[in-house]
């Protein structure tokens, strides 16, 4: 699982749905692409304390704490807000509470254009442009330490650069194409 703590712009004129619209869909982007680079391609086998697992499907599980909340009049988020804390401001403290409670992977902070500033990832910290979503897979994998220059026409991320990923969960792991 791979935690990601997003800040994500107030955008009150996104349509539909003002910021709550805005926040679902940049989600959705970006989940959307890392899914599709890290999941559904690769089966692996070894062990969990002593217990054997073979062929099984690797999944990359990622989770995203978005503290940006505004009290904007759109029914869905009103109905985000009551479901989740009931005012921006006990939002705010649950967001904070997870962040406190769960140890955050990666945190995004992401900037509008225009800007000068290019997406950049340092560290625990990735500044990523709006308009560069179509790339957070290849700062996801960096920040994995896994290269993204594929040798030849291998597309990444290849078994030996998820082996070391993988053998911290699994005793004896292999991994194949899926």
């Amino acid at each position: 699982m791979l935690k990601l703590k997003l800040e994500i712009p107030e955008n009150a004129s996104f349509s539909p749905l003002g910021t709550f619209g805005r926040i679902s869909n940049d989600l959705q982007t970006i989940n959307a692409r890392l899914g599709a680079r890290f999941n559904r391609r690769w089966r692996v086998s070894g062990s969990v304390a002593g217990t054997a697992f073979n062929d099984c499907l690797l999944h990359f599980e990622f989770r995203y704490l978005v503290p940006t909340i505004t009290n904007e009049a759109v029914k869905e988020n009103q109905d985000y807000i009551t479901d989740n804390g009931g005012s921006v401001s006990n939002y705010k403290s649950l967001a904070g509470r997870l962040e406190t409670n769960h140890s955050i992977h990666l945190e995004v902070d992401v900037i509008d254009p225009p800007t000068s500033k290019p997406s950049r990832l340092s560290g625990n910290s990735l500044r990523l442009i709006s308009n560069n979503y179509n790339n957070i897979d290849t700062f996801v994998a960096a920040h994995l330490g896994i290269s993204t220059a594929a040798a030849g026409a291998a597309v990444w991320p290849d078994q030996g650069q998820l082996l070391p990923i993988v053998g911290k969960v699994l005793t004896g792991a292999t991994i194949a194409p899926f």
